[in-house]
């Protein structure tokens, strides 16, 4: 039997409920909070807060979210975008590759894409979370999710994680070219929203530094201190992207969305942060997800609905959601530049489930 030269991709983002009822919802949150990376907690505690408090209270309003966004025909944007995503990559890379996609929580699960790219005897694998930025909740989660699906081999295919790609000039390039045309419009100024990340998950990524960062500052340039810093990584995406359009510092301002719960979260929150703009005299802004390439919940619902009814009632003239990078062939053409410069020299054999995680995965919280 000939021996397989072929590389699979693997693809994951967070994930999605199955429908938009409050069932399905209830199934996706607790799959999702009772992630320890997700909810940092003893499991006993986190399993008394996700059923006895959040669920209860929190799957019906997550539910009418997700309806305001769900598509009749497609379902689920972040879905239906992510799979066109896919099929367009594969076309773009050709039979040498085999491209799969798996969400953290919910289908098609991170096992299954295991299971396809195991199907097409890949004897490689490139693990290509879909976060520009680094951050234990997510990436960190979705490499021990990787590790978890492989344990049971006996022989583990040659594994590459790309655990960042926010710095990458292909991916800059392409999110300032989705940007660019938005500036010809009437604006005051652009908001560069994150999504957020409780303050307790970033401040362990200083555990072993000298440096106690004033999370109500703007952060310094990535250095050795806080090159795995999910808040400086987001404020160093907005200054390359700043430089890629030609914008002034007083033109954009930075800020982290989708707060919950009274536990402190790094700041400046995105609702603040449009009141201040407010009073700043501003009217009409723009606002831009550069931690999202695909379009979902954070950007349809919390940004395009909500943020926007927000601004409205305070006041402003009209607020302007940017699309994400979603399926564009730009986008399908950057990421495979990304993924085609990901040299086999710097591969690693993923042994043991320990020497793997420690070798790949260096914690941000």
């Amino acid at each position: 039997m000939p021996i397989s030269k072929k590389t699979g991709i693997l693809l994951i983002n967070v994930g999605t409920p199955a429908s938009p009822d409050t069932a399905s919802v209830r199934k996706y949150l607790a799959e999702f909070l009772m992630d320890k990376r997700v909810v940092s907690m003893p499991t006993l505690l986190r399993f008394c807060l996700v059923y006895g408090l959040i669920l209860p209270f929190r799957s019906s309003k997550s539910a009418h979210a997700y309806q305001s966004v769900w598509d009749e025909n497609k379902g689920s944007p972040l879905l239906s975008i992510s799979q066109s995503f896919t099929e367009k990559l594969q076309q773009h890379l050709g039979e040498k590759y085999v491209v799969a996609l798996g969400m953290r929580y919910g289908s098609p699960s991170i096992a299954t894409a295991l299971d396809t790219l195991r199907a097409q005897q890949v004897d490689k694998i490139i693990v290509a979370p879909l976060y520009p930025q680094y951050a234990s909740a997510t990436t960190s989660s979705a490499f021990e999710a990787v590790f978890d699906g492989l344990k049971q081999q006996s022989i583990f295919p040659v594994l590459k994680t790309i655990d960042a790609f926010y710095y990458r000039q292909e991916y800059i390039q392409a999110k300032a070219n989705v940007i660019r045309p938005f500036l010809k419009e009437k604006w005051d100024s652009i908001l560069f929203s994150y999504h957020g990340l409780p303050f307790a998950q970033v401040k362990q990524s200083e555990a072993n530094t000298p440096v106690n960062c004033d999370k109500n500052l703007a952060c310094p340039t990535i250095n050795k201190v806080n090159r795995n810093c999910y808040r400086a990584q987001c404020y160093q995406t907005t200054e390359l992207l700043a430089k890629a359009l030609g914008l002034a510092a007083s033109d954009y301002g930075v800020s982290f969305q989708s707060r919950v719960g009274k536990n402190r979260w790094i700041g400046p929150d995105t609702e603040s942060a449009l009141k201040t703009l407010i009073q700043q005299g501003k009217k009409n802004v723009l606002v831009v997800c550069p931690s999202f390439v695909a379009d979902c919940l954070e950007t349809l619902e919390e940004i395009s609905l909500r943020a926007k009814e927000l601004w409205l009632s305070l006041g402003g003239e009209s607020l302007t959601a940017i699309p994400c990078l979603n399926d564009s062939p730009e986008w399908v053409a950057s990421f495979a530049k990304i993924i085609l410069s990901e040299s086999i020299d710097s591969m690693h054999f993923a042994q043991p489930l320990s020497a793997a995680i420690s070798v790949t995965v260096s914690d941000l919280a």
